[in-house]
């Protein structure tokens, strides 16, 4: 794990890219049965990610910022805060 905060940064923005792709290609294929398996996939893992980070951050930020954080950026985000590498 590096401690350099620009590493995660770089890591949160491929997390929105990789949104923003799963989200297009809904859209741009619509004929496919497949086209939605990436969004259902960031939906069940930042999902999944969500209780575990309430519990190891609780009293550091509200519940709502923490859920909202881990559900867009996952570990990406959650990880180096915990670690004190990047703040809010």
């Amino acid at each position: 794990m590096t401690s350099h905060r620009y590493f995660w940064y770089f890591l949160m923005i491929g997390a929105l890219v990789l949104w923003a792709c799963a989200v297009a290609l809904v859209f741009l294929f619509p004929g496919s049965h497949y086209r939605a398996v990436l969004l259902i996939a960031l939906l069940i893992l930042h999902s999944g990610e969500i209780p575990y980070t309430l519990r190891l951050l609780k009293g550091k930020l509200s519940p709502v910022t923490i859920a909202t954080k881990t559900f867009l950026f996952g570990f990406t985000w959650w990880l180096p805060f915990s670690k004190g590498i990047l703040k809010g």
